[in-house]
């Protein structure tokens, strides 16, 4: 089977979430929040003491970092690290900074792509970001 993926993009503070959220509830499909997965992986990286500049500690560290996407009867994303549901740690301007900056480093990049795009191999989906 195939599945749908839409994209939405725009600068911070656009409405791209809010429009994101309408359209998947319209639609069917699965919000998908990508920067609450970057700030997932953030979390972990922030917890292990890594420099978001590290890209040895990085390198050596990203792998340890079991993310999960799930959700629930309602719909809402839920972010889950090594099997610990994180999804309400995730929203501190402090971890935000943090997330920013890790993002930037292209092996995290490319490990979350590979996790967005197994999600959008398994169902419909909308994401923004």
């Amino acid at each position: 089977m195939k599945y749908i993926s839409i994209a939405i993009d725009g600068p911070a503070g656009a409405g791209k979430s809010t429009l994101a959220r309408q359209v998947a509830e319209k639609l069917g499909y699965a919000y998908v929040d990508t920067g609450a997965i970057y700030r997932t992986i953030g979390l972990f990286l922030q917890i292990c003491g890594v420099s978001p500049k590290d890209t040895d500690g990085i390198a050596r560290l990203i792998d340890e970092a079991a993310i999960r996407v799930e959700y629930d009867e309602a719909g809402a994303q839920h972010m889950f690290l090594n099997d610990q549901d994180v999804t309400a740690e995730l929203r501190t301007s402090d971890l935000s900074d943090y997330a920013s900056k890790i993002s930037a480093q292209p092996l995290v990049r490319e490990v979350l792509l590979d996790l967005q795009r197994n999600l959008a191999a398994t169902r419909n989906v909308v994401m923004d970001g």
